[in-house]
């Protein structure tokens, strides 16, 4: 009996060492890979975090770290506690700092310009070590219909936050138009067809409360765990942004949706593959998981940041995280209920490197709304990256349009 027992366990144990033995083997051909990139970004920077984010079973050795299991303890007690919770209480425990400094708007070399206030004050997380803003006008709810969550990419070291304040303002006060009149450089029919979707869009007719969330390691979210930017790290950091706004606005609680662009949109359809407590989720030019598009992507940048229309100072402990976690993400893979809708610019200058074709990064997109029709939507736009740009943005109505309409079509069928 007792030969048995014994034999049984020394196959179990032969079956974890070679189950260990392939993890690491790809683990280990990953790092190489990753390695050869050409990411000056992180190479500089992060290879003592890397060291610790990663194991002989890695990826599952992010849901082993420390700082990941404190985060999840943490949403697990708001969980538990949030009606008991309000505004005055969070910041009695210290989950939530009201910071009085001011919101200045951020120029195209990723500077503040100091005579521009914004109507935003900071709300700093200390739980996840990052933060939103909350526009001054606080949430009416004669007027907001639900609560946006909009999520930056990765990129220099200023609150990127801070660059989508155009977006989220928009919908927050619900204006009818934002960036004014098509661009007389596009065609006849090009500038019929935006204005045909201005007038068929709920846009205007649904003021959503809107904030922005530091995800990415810019600004406030600067000194965050680096196992944050992991796919578990930044969902459950979402999760502690989504259980905080539905303790401050608990009339809203059933009605948030998340729209993140790049980086932040590959971890808002990260979060609805594990929760649905979110109506829907919008992804603007979310990043590629695939290694080939993402080495295309550091070259792009480190080639002179094309995708900047000035040279400007990037965060090379985000760039690492990017470079380091983004392959590891299988949100693109995942199944999700919740509805998604994805915008693309087909001439996003992120990855237009003469080594892999755009068309890569396209098809990755396009067979993730295919797996998934019924409730995946995808939308594509001849413009450069960054759609939620407003100024000179001949497409920002036609993008806030539909969004707005994704917004109203999915809050009423959830009627």
């Amino acid at each position: 009996m007792w030969e048995r027992v014994c034999v049984k366990m020394i196959s179990k144990l032969t079956l974890y060492f070679g189950f260990a033995l392939v993890v690491f083997s790809g683990a280990l051909q990953a790092h190489q890979h990753l390695g050869d990139l050409d990411g000056a970004h992180s190479r500089q920077v992060v290879a003592l975090e890397v060291r610790g984010c990663s194991g002989l079973l890695l990826p599952l050795q992010h849901y082993l770290h420390p700082d990941y299991i404190e985060l999840l303890k943490t949403n697990r007690w708001l969980e538990e506690n949030a009606g008991t919770l309000d505004r005055a209480r969070l910041i009695e425990l210290e989950y939530l700092v009201e910071s009085g400094e001011k919101v200045y708007r951020i120029d195209d070399h990723n500077l503040p310009i100091l005579d521009q206030v914004m109507p935003y004050r900071k709300l700093l997380l200390p739980k996840i070590q990052s933060g939103l803003y909350e526009q001054l006008s606080g949430v009416d709810l004669k007027k907001h219909r639900g609560i946006v969550i909009f999520l930056p990419g990765i990129g220099a070291n200023t609150s990127h936050a801070g660059r989508i304040l155009d977006i989220a303002s928009t919908f927050h006060n619900g204006r009818e138009s934002a960036s004014g009149e098509p661009s007389s450089s596009l065609s006849s029919e090009e500038i019929d067809r935006l204005a045909n979707e201005r007038r068929e869009s709920d846009f205007g007719k649904i003021p959503m409360a809107s904030y922005a969330f530091d995800i990415t390691m810019n600004g406030m979210g600067s000194s965050m765990p680096f196992i944050f930017a992991s796919e578990p790290g930044a969902v459950e950091m979402l999760r502690h942004v989504r259980l905080i706004l539905g303790i401050l606005n608990p009339k809203l609680h059933d009605s948030v949706f998340m729209a993140g662009r790049s980086q932040g949109g590959l971890a808002a359809i990260a979060y609805a593959a594990k929760y649905n407590d979110v109506r829907g989720v919008v992804a603007v030019n979310p990043s590629s998981t695939w290694e080939d598009v993402i080495a295309a992507s550091l070259r792009v940048h480190d080639a002179g940041g094309k995708v900047f229309e000035h040279r400007v100072q990037l965060n090379h402990r985000a760039w690492g995280a990017y470079q380091f976690f983004t392959p590891y993400y299988q949100a693109l893979e995942s199944k999700t209920q919740v509805p998604i809708r994805i915008f693309i610019s087909d001439l996003d200058k992120s990855y237009d490197d003469n080594e892999l074709p755009r068309s890569i990064y396209l098809a990755q997109m396009d067979g993730f709304v295919a797996d998934a029709h019924q409730t995946r939507g995808i939308r594509h736009y001849l413009y450069s990256h960054d759609l939620w740009v407003k100024r000179n943005n001949p497409y920002y109505d036609s993008v806030a349009g539909r969004m707005g309409q994704f917004f109203a079509q999915t809050l009423r069928s959830a009627k």
